[in-house]
Order: C-alpha cells, then structure tokens, then sequence
C-alpha cells in the first residue's frame, strides 16, 4: 500500500480501516516476511565496511562490534550514518527477505532512515557520537568507549524496555518476595510483564555490565536504575519522545505514564497546536486560528516561535522529527504554538486508541486532520503537500510543551482556564 493510498484509506474511513485491521490481528493474521535492507549476496561485511570508508562516510556502527567481522551470523548491523550520507549509504544495499541485514539510521530521522518513525537518539547526542566515533582495527567506525555503554542502554531501555531482559524494579521486589536467596543478577531473563516473549537470558545485561567496569560506572541494574543513569547523563528523551514509543514498549508506560497523578480539573481540557514554518510562510496563521475557533476551541495563547524557544520546541516535540514522514514533503521546523481550551472534548474511538494510546480527545484528532487538509487543499501540486500542524495528544503533553513554546504565558493561560471553569 502506498503512502498516499493509505493516508487516503485511514483518513476517509478511519474507524473502518483500524476495525478491520485490529480484527485481522486478533485472528492470527500476519504479513508475510518483510524485505529489509542488506548487504548485497556475496559481499562481506570486510567489503562493506571498507566501502563506507573510502567514500568518506561519517558513520557509526552501534553494538556488537566486538564479534565483527561474524560473517557466518545473520545479526543485523545498525548504522547511524549523518544526514549527508544516509542516502548513499541505503543506496549500498539491497531489499531482501534473505541476506545479511543492515539498518541505516540518519542523525534527524530521514524517511526511510528512522526508528518507529523517530530519530533513533535525539540529534544532539547522535552528532555526538558520530563526533567521538573511533576505527577499530583500522576498518570499523565505532562509538567511544563511554557511548558504546550509553547507546546500548537507550536501546535497552527506551527501544526494548522488558523485551530486553533485563529486570524492572517490580520484578526484583516479586523475586526477592519469593526467594529472598535469589540475587536479582542471576534472573535477568524473567518478566512479569506480558511483554516478555521469550524465558531466555539475553546477553545485553552481560554486555552492559562487561562495559561499565572498564568506564567505572555505578549503577543500579534494573531498566529504571538504567533510565536513572541516563538521566543524569543527559540521555534521557523528552517526555514527547517517550510517548511515542508507548505502542512498542510497555514498561515506558508503565514507568512515565502509568503513575502521572491526575491534572487539576480546570487543565485537563487544555491542548496546543504546532504550526510549521510552511504555514507562517504563507500567511495563513490568523486563517487557522479562525479556524480553530469556528470549531467550538477557545483560544487561551498564542505565541510565535523563535531563537531559543523554537529551538527548545524543535528538540522537545515531536520527538524532534520535523521532516516529511509519510508525506511528499516537510512541513518545516516548528514556527507558532496556539494554546487552546475545549469545552467540550469527545471521547477517543477504541479503533483510534491502537494508534494512539495516550490521545485524550478526539476532536483534537479531528481538526488537526481538517487543517492539514485546509493546508494541502491550497497547494498546485500533490508532491508538495506535508503535515503542516503538530498537535498535543493530550492535555498533560500540552502542558510539557508550553514549558517549551512560552514559559512566560503559563500563569496567564492557568488563570484563563480557572475563570472558564468556574463560568
């Protein structure tokens, strides 16, 4: 299904499309096997790498580097490559159900070079890594030492959560509440939670611990002893981020999302809306903001985007993914956020919650696809049309980015709402 065709489906007959979908999954449907980008059949990983480095490309290869060149396995190489040559290097390797499989990811989440759609790490730190990078035998590009360590634990924590096998908090206290004998370490491949697939130990925990005794570093080894380290590091994503992440990784909401204590009544009708630059460029801000009300939304702040709060919001929102996605084009960086009320939200479709897990008001749903349409309606030709508006999921991520957008505006916009509620 193509990109078009399918924005075309979900939007047109969106509770059909995901009823239909969700009623394939609970009978056992399945895809079959997905061609993934590979090494081309008869080159070796040797081959591979030494053409990366005769070309000059600033890459990274992520984890496992320490069993290259393991020509015989078919584990998956992950690349983060700079944005500059993430197309050259896709154009190295082939689609394939069969063959060595290599995953290319681009520092600001390229199309066809991202993690669920996202960055695969926030491009600041992937610029990082990509700085500090070292060859290794004279051949392989690999992390520093330090962001070996870090860069596996993001992916343990943030990407794989309980799949990786490496045990929560909850776990620990239940083992410990059942074998006070039992040391945490020695169960690292049991999961209470659903999520957990496979009763085996896996070897990241081995691997993670092997590397910080060389870096000396202390840690509590549990996924939230793990996401605490890296919070002091710096590595932690934005709560926008980790959202996103929610559909593939339980334990992120069992650990951010589960235990949030509830909003104040007044603020939890509250959301925010994001226009990109394509829409400032065309002078079509008032016009949305029109629209926005026409539609029963009550407007509390609106504030344009720039220097250090643009930026802030680039980096925070979205999880810093302001490309195209899906779409022909890029809607560009973030220029305007518009803080609004709704007094009267709808409740959110069970087919819709699949997609989105953490949407709170599907009116909101509702007019960022009546905007982006708006948008797109005005455009000559289709390879120019783009996701124009960036908007909350829910009134607590609304909140997070109003500390972004307009810190300044956040006692006016809480006074707004008191007064509304008590109208």
């Amino acid at each position: 299904m193509s990109p078009r065709f399918y924005r075309y489906i979900t939007a047109t007959f969106p509770g059909l499309y995901w009823r239909l979908k969700n009623l394939y999954r609970s009978l056992g449907g399945s895809s079959p096997a997905k061609a993934h980008t590979c090494l081309p059949e008869g080159q070796s990983v040797e081959d591979f790498f030494d053409g990366l480095n005769s070309k000059q490309i600033r890459y990274a290869f992520l984890r496992w580097h320490e069993s290259l060149p393991d020509n015989e396995t078919g584990r998956e190489l992950p690349l983060l490559v700079d944005d500059e040559h993430a197309e050259h290097v896709r154009g190295m390797l082939v689609k394939s159900s069969k063959g060595r499989p290599c995953r290319v990811y681009s520092v600001s989440g390229l199309p066809g070079s991202t993690f669920k759609k996202l960055p695969l790490y926030p491009p600041g730190l992937a610029r990082m890594i990509l700085d500090e990078a070292k060859l290794m035998d004279q051949r392989y590009r690999i992390p520093s030492e330090r962001h070996s360590f870090l860069t596996l634990a993001y992916h343990c924590v943030y990407h794989l959560g309980y799949r990786s096998g490496i045990p929560s908090r909850s776990d620990v206290a239940q083992l410990q509440a059942n074998n006070r004998d039992v040391q945490p370490d020695e169960q690292q491949g049991i999961s209470a939670n659903s999520e957990k697939t496979d009763s085996r130990p896996l070897p990241y925990l081995t691997r993670l611990k092997e590397m910080a005794g060389g870096l000396r570093i202390d840690c509590e080894w549990t996924l939230e002893g793990l996401d605490a380290y890296l919070q002091r590091s710096g590595w932690q994503p934005a709560k926008d981020k980790l959202s996103r992440y929610v559909r593939h990784n339980a334990w992120i909401h069992d650990h951010f999302f589960r235990s949030d204590k509830p909003l104040p009544e007044s603020e939890k009708k509250m959301a925010c809306f994001i226009f990109r630059d394509r829409v400032a460029d065309a002078g079509l801000t008032e016009t949305f903001e029109q629209i926005i009300r026409k539609e029963g939304f009550d407007i509390l702040a609106s504030s344009p985007l720039t220097g250090e709060r643009k930026e802030r919001v680039r980096q925070n929102v979205r999880g810093g993914n302001w490309g195209r996605g899906d779409w022909p084009s890029s809607g560009g960086d973030p220029s305007h956020a518009v803080f609004v009320r709704d007094p009267d939200p709808a409740t959110v479709p069970s087919w819709l919650t699949v997609k989105y897990p953490l949407l709170d008001n599907y009116r909101i749903y509702l007019i960022k696809n009546k905007l982006r349409k708006h948008f797109n309606s005005l455009l000559e030709e289709e390879q120019q049309h783009c996701s124009s508006v960036h908007v909350s999921d829910n009134a607590r991520e609304a909140w997070e980015y109003i500390a972004h957008a307009a810190p300044d505006r956040i006692e006016q916009v809480k006074n707004k709402l008191r007064e509304t509620a008590e109208m």
